[in-house]
């Protein structure tokens, strides 16, 4: 379940659920509208959703301070984006590709409301500012980051091709807005001043662009062995960087080991916000987990979730599951544990994302197939794979555990707090939802979905 979303040429023909009514067309709605936030609402209760059809994986999700939520996605092999205004109206979508493949990974927004996008493509890619000078070819991809004004017009793009392949995973945006890009290459990588070559068969990268023109200010390149994975990212207030990825025997800067075990493992490193490498800490072999997605809270320590099977130990002693079950891992921003808790019931169970609110709670989001505690009581599937959320506080301590679903199969894929107390989610649907105010069907035999509830 970890390829990308498609989302079909139907996707911006929304359903807009809002908690007073339905609506089946797309509302723009007005300056003052934008910049109204829904009012609270009794538990639980959904205060929108979106749906749309053809889905098949997943993209990202970004949510603003002020309730304005931007998605994006792949549509029949194009990448396609949208922003909403906090109550759910599409305020605009674009979208961008040629006849070959084109995919989105990674969605971020900055403090007025600009979205920068990463991802990887065939062919070529035009994001309104002429087309990006790589061109990619079926097994060559080249990675891209294009950012976009708060309306949807272009303001810069870059892509990083050199010969070989480069893929990003997730970026995220600094506290001056510029913009921090995690993944890996082979052969070379070229940010706009000249190629570098890769140092052994295969090199993860930071790089961090100038959010004004999107020229490289940093970048760093380390060796993570043969194989690696696309790496999750999550940036600090102090503009620090956390990344989780894998590795295979060996993590090396600059040829200095700093993690050494056999086979494919999990680590965590952090850089300072030149890309000093400060730590990294390895959580042994991905055969048995994965560090889906990483959050860092107000005080500098950082959240993890994923799934395992098995006995895994991050720091504060065992975890054991039955099928797979979800963890959430704590760790201060010297590397240290500081919390681990494990969720799950018969049958495999995924954690696919957590966020941070402002006070340091943990939001964790994904799909459980027959039961899952929190630690508040069992909740139990309706049939098939169920979604749950649940909100842990900065102690890893349960505040409170949400399930829904039907019979068919449906998971939360992306989640991002909004506020203290509203949750957005992006996931998939088939069937029917109920997120607390009445059903929401899906368009089609696979559909996606975007809602904005308060769950207590």
């Amino acid at each position: 379940m970890n390829s990308i979303f498609r989302l079909s040429s139907s996707l911006w023909l929304s359903v807009l659920v809002a908690a007073c009514g339905v609506s089946t067309e797309a509302e723009v709605a007005t300056a003052a509208e934008s910049s109204e936030r829904p009012r609270a609402l009794e538990s639980p209760r959904r205060d929108w959703t979106s749906t749309y059809g053809g889905v098949d994986g997943f993209g990202d999700l970004a949510v603003q301070p002020d309730g304005h939520t931007a998605i994006v996605g792949t549509s029949r092999s194009d990448i396609v984006v949208a922003r909403f205004n906090p109550r759910g109206q599409v305020l605009w979508s674009r979208r961008y590709g040629d006849e070959s493949y084109q995919q989105a990974t990674g969605i971020a927004v900055d403090s007025v409301g600009n979205v920068v996008i990463t991802g990887d493509y065939w062919g070529l890619l035009d994001f309104g500012g002429g087309p990006l000078p790589c061109r990619g070819e079926p097994g060559f991809p080249r990675a891209f980051v294009a950012k976009l004004d708060a309306s949807g017009g272009h303001v810069w793009s870059r892509c990083f091709g050199d010969g070989g392949q480069q893929q990003t995973g997730t970026l995220a945006v600094a506290s001056d807005g510029d913009v921090l890009v995690s993944g890996y290459f082979d052969g070379a990588i070229d940010y706009g001043d000249g190629p570098i070559p890769t140092k052994g068969p295969l090199n993860q990268f930071v790089v961090r662009l100038a959010g004004r023109t999107g020229t490289r200010v940093w970048n760093l390149h380390y060796e993570a062995g043969p194989e690696s994975t696309l790496a999750s990212l999550a940036v600090d207030s102090d503009d620090n960087l956390f990344i989780s990825s894998g590795y295979m025997n060996t993590l090396s800067f600059d040829g200095e080991p700093w993690l050494s075990e056999p086979g494919f493992n999990v680590y965590v490193l952090k850089l300072d916000a030149h890309g000093k490498p400060l730590w990294a800490r390895g959580f042994g072999a991905l055969r048995t987990q994965t560090f889906w997605r990483l959050a860092a809270d107000p005080s500098g320590n950082v959240v993890a979730t994923g799934a395992f099977i098995g006995t895994v130990d991050h720091g504060g002693g065992p975890l054991s599951s039955g099928d797979g079950d979800v963890f959430v891992t704590s760790l201060d921003g010297a590397g240290q544990h500081r919390w681990s808790r494990s969720f799950g019931g018969p049958g495999f169970d995924w954690g696919y994302d957590v966020d941070v609110d402002f006070e340091g709670n943990a939001v964790v989001t994904g799909a459980f197939s027959t039961s899952i505690d929190f630690g508040e009581g069992r909740l139990t599937s309706a049939g098939g794979d169920d979604i749950f959320v649940a909100k842990l506080g900065g102690d890893g301590v349960t505040r409170w555990g949400r399930a829904f679903g039907d019979v068919g199969n449906q998971s939360a894929l992306r989640v991002a707090s909004a506020g203290l107390r509203d949750v957005v989610l992006w996931g998939r649907l088939v069937g029917t939802l109920d997120f607390g105010s009445g059903p929401v069907t899906g368009m089609s035999s696979t559909d996606s979905f975007v809602t904005r509830i308060t769950p207590q």
